[in-house]
């Protein structure tokens, strides 16, 4: 008798050593905690002027950087959102990644 066959798996979309090395950047946390307790929708420049002391570049290099990792999704007007179901309650600043629950506290000052 043969067994039936298992359905496929998709893999996720980050890996874990990609998040918390991602999330052990302190500017990456900032970003983070402005995005869940702002409205999720964010641009370098914004990113820029919240983080203060950093260029647009240096926000965008931050921004790009949390993409690869799977949090954040680019959209075509260079408006990075996060990564759909990584919050799913919008009033806790937390992220939901299925293996670990993320508390975005406020970030600690430098």
């Amino acid at each position: 008798m043969t067994e039936p066959a298992k359905a496929a798996v998709a893999p996720p979309a980050y890996r874990r050593e990609d998040i918390f090395t991602t999330l052990g950047s302190r500017q990456s946390w900032a970003i983070l905690y402005y995005m869940v307790t702002g409205d999720g929708h964010v641009t370098a420049g914004e990113i820029a002027g919240v983080l203060g002391g950093i260029s647009n570049s240096a926000a965008l290099k931050q921004l790009d950087r949390l993409v690869r990792a799977g949090i954040l999704v680019r959209g075509n007007t260079r408006i990075y959102k996060m990564r759909a179901g990584l919050q799913p309650n919008r009033d806790v600043p937390h992220l939901d990644f299925g293996h670990a629950l993320i508390r975005l506290d406020h970030p600690d000052p430098e």
